[in-house]
């Protein structure tokens, strides 16, 4: 599941979907995705609605209908591992009347922050229509994610380099100081 929805090319579409799903829920969706994305492990999890890729944020999905054709694939394969019994698994009653599906034996797959950091500013820096806006908003969650979480300074510093030394590729006036 990292590789189909957390990998370099995947990250940007699934941090957008996942502020959809969390929109509506939320008072400060940006700052509880990427901290999310930078501490908590993958996991494998199906519901009715989609994909749960977070133990600790049962209402953050991926919904299927937003899913490309490789994710969808990804999920047929897995499912049609635990028909088989190749896949260890458990089927859960969720309030609301749904049920959900995750695996049992899973390996600890942790997204990489530097990655998380950068993909928020690429996405900041294409949606703010304000010169600077993007810088503000940006610092602005790290800001919140040095308190609230363990995130070192080095991958802050290393997503702060590749933020630059993208910015001069493509020959743009670098926004962050």
């Amino acid at each position: 599941m990292h590789d189909v929805f957390f990998a370099p090319d995947s990250l940007d579409t699934t941090f957008k979907v996942l502020c959809l799903s969390k929109a509506a829920s939320e008072n400060d969706c940006l700052t509880t995705i990427v901290t999310q994305l930078c501490t908590s492990a993958v996991q494998v999890k199906f519901t009715d609605q989609g994909y749960v890729p977070f133990e600790k944020q049962p209402l953050m999905l991926i919904p299927y209908k937003y899913m490309n054709k490789e994710q969808i694939l990804a999920i047929k394969s897995i499912i049609y591992g635990m028909q088989n019994d190749h896949i260890k698994y458990k089927v859960s009653c969720m309030m609301g009347n749904g049920v959900s599906v995750s695996l049992l034996e899973q390996r600890a797959e942790y997204i990489n922050p530097v990655l998380v950091l950068v993909t928020l500013y690429r996405i900041l820096n294409t949606k703010c229509q304000i010169h600077g806006q993007a810088k503000l908003i940006y610092n602005a969650i790290v800001q919140r994610l040095i308190c609230n979480i363990n995130l070192r300074r080095t991958h802050i510093e290393e997503a702060r380099k590749q933020i630059l030394a993208s910015q001069d590729e493509h020959g743009t006036c670098p926004m962050m100081h």
